[in-house]
């Protein structure tokens, strides 16, 4: 029998072994939907429990005290600095447990699967004992087991991830090029898409209007000094937004008027422009009055 506080030997006798086993919470690790390049994390907490709730039979988790397989164990790592975290050759006690930090940082999109493995020592056993898969004890104050428990002495949690591409903004114009005669309108549709997966965030879509052409109807945006400006404060993946313009020329001075459209938002930008012929209406022509000509008679 080991003293104060050790492992089994053949020599512990008189105490049956109460059944031990590793436990983790949550169950599983679900890391929710990470950008391509970013890092999220997520933890498990690790404990011990036994059939009787004895107080002196615990477990010695291994070296190292977790590992991470799978078809993407790559894109996932352990973090062992945080505050609590399992360390090797720790001794796990019912009352006791510890921490398990993973990190997710993918290097390419798409669903992600892993699993987190934690382990006891099995190194650590009774002599004589059936087999590898069962967990050593640890004991307490000279209490001593005649046997180890049969339940296995690791336990696996199962971790998935979705890996998004960055947003990706794109700005157009259309119809470009329009013809517009002086004193009519024209309409144009200014749209901004994410082509990426992730939430495009806080992008603002500006409009540049040369002086040939007056904005009447802005299409619920902003007027600004140059044109007209719309905010979204987020863009899903995939998504669009388009705003109405119409425009009306004024003068003829400039027969082409460049718009200009460009986009900001985080981490984002870009740029797009369309052309707008200003034709000038073609005078009528005077028909000269016919003189009368005097009858005589």
């Amino acid at each position: 029998m080991v003293g104060m506080l050790g492992v089994i030997t053949s020599a512990s006798a008189g105490v049956p072994a109460p059944l031990i086993s590793l436990t983790a919470a949550p169950g599983s690790l679900d890391m929710g939907s990470v950008v391509v390049g970013s890092s999220s994390a997520a933890s498990t907490v690790i404990s011990t429990t036994n059939s009787e709730s004895v107080p002196w039979a615990g477990v010695v988790l291994g070296t190292p005290p977790a590992t991470i397989t799978g078809a993407n164990a790559a894109e996932f790592t352990l973090d062992s600095s945080a505050a609590g975290a399992c360390t090797s050759l720790q001794q796990l006690m019912p009352t006791e447990s510890c921490t398990t930090r993973v990190m997710f940082t993918p290097t390419s999109s798409g669903t992600k699967t892993a699993s987190l493995t934690v382990a006891a020592d099995t190194t650590l056993m009774l002599a004589g004992s059936v087999g590898t898969s069962e967990c050593p004890l640890v004991v307490v104050n000279g209490i001593g087991a005649t046997s180890l428990p049969s339940s296995p002495c690791s336990i696996s949690v199962p971790i998935t991830a979705t890996a998004l591409t960055p947003p990706a903004g794109v700005v157009s114009i259309s119809p470009a090029p329009a013809t517009v005669r002086t004193g009519q309108s024209v309409t144009v549709v200014v749209t901004t898409s994410n082509t990426g997966d992730a939430a495009m965030l806080d992008a603002t879509t500006a409009l540049a209007v040369p002086s040939a052409l007056r904005v009447v109807n802005a299409g619920g945006g902003q007027a600004i000094a140059s044109g007209v400006s719309w905010t979204n404060a987020s863009i899903a993946g995939g998504g669009s937004e388009s705003h109405t313009v119409t425009l009306r020329a004024l003068s003829a001075r400039a027969r082409i008027a460049d718009l200009q459209v460009s986009l900001e938002a985080t981490g984002i930008t870009g740029s797009a422009a369309a052309k707008v012929k200003i034709t000038v209406p073609k005078a009528k022509k005077k028909t000269p009055r016919k003189k009368a000509v005097p009858v005589t008679g």
